[in-house]
């Protein structure tokens, strides 16, 4: 008897293991697995900059740095090839050390007419010290209703373990250059090589788009997207398993 038991025990376990193995099944998996993933990727909207900054973004409203203006980011970032995110605080001696050496580099890539923006992401205590620091930086900042959330959003991506930290993003769609921004100016102060993107097919085919249009290009993808998630999320409700997908994701 309990030879027979391990028997039809065994017999079990190879008919559950060639049900797992059947092509149907493994593939039907791995099209509910891809489609999870496109989900995920169709249901991100807004501009990666809002995202990460917030709906506005602190200016001065003139040279001497007198007033704070609160403007929309989007207005404040199109067209910008290049957007750096700094993050830093007053208390820290080593930022106050690297500020002035950036502010100069700004000023210099602004002269040579750069398509280059920094936003400061503060992480001082108190609205008193944010503003007494803010105003030795001629470039943009995240608010302070905004500060903290875009810390938290941004300091695992970017692997940020302390301050000052610089890192260097793509203007039009935020993929990163460098974490390393700090290094880079320090060791590249004329800019020769700025904004160092590195060198791999993709970054170097995207730049083969003509300036002018690559804003049309990305509205034509996002409208692309748009039409292919709604596609997609119809042909998924045309089956079982799609629906149950859909209700997990909680996609209407």
């Amino acid at each position: 008897r309990l030879a027979s038991f391990s028997s039809s025990l065994c017999h079990r376990r190879v008919l559950r293991r060639r049900q797992l193995d059947h092509p149907m099944l493994r593939c039907t998996l791995f099209l509910l697995v891809l489609a999870s993933h496109i989900i995920t990727w169709v249901s991100c909207d807004g501009t990666p900059f809002t995202e990460m900054f917030g709906d506005t973004l602190y200016q001065w409203s003139n040279s001497s740095r007198t007033e704070i203006y609160e403007i929309d980011t989007v207005d404040l970032l199109k067209n910008k090839d290049t957007i750096a995110v700094y993050y830093s605080a007053s208390w820290c001696g080593p930022c106050k050390q690297f500020t002035p050496i950036l502010a100069q580099f700004y000023t210099d890539m602004k002269k040579k007419g750069k398509s280059f923006e920094i936003v400061l992401v503060s992480r001082d205590r108190t609205p008193e010290d944010f503003v007494s620091y803010y105003q030795k930086m001629p470039w943009l900042a995240v608010t302070l209703d905004n500060a903290d959330s875009s810390f938290q959003i941004t300091s695992e991506k970017f692997g940020i373990k302390g301050i000052p930290f610089l890192v260097v993003l793509d203007g039009y769609d935020a993929s990163v250059y460098t974490v390393d921004g700090r290094e880079k100016v320090l060791n590249d102060q004329y800019g020769l090589e700025f904004p160092w993107r590195p060198r791999t097919p993709a970054v170097l085919l995207k730049r083969l788009i003509p300036r002018p249009l690559r804003g049309l290009v990305a509205r034509q993808f996002s409208n692309a997207k748009r039409k292919f998630a709604q596609a997609l999320i119809a042909l998924l409700k045309s089956v079982a398993p799609g629906r149950l997908l859909l209700k997990l994701f909680a996609v209407n």
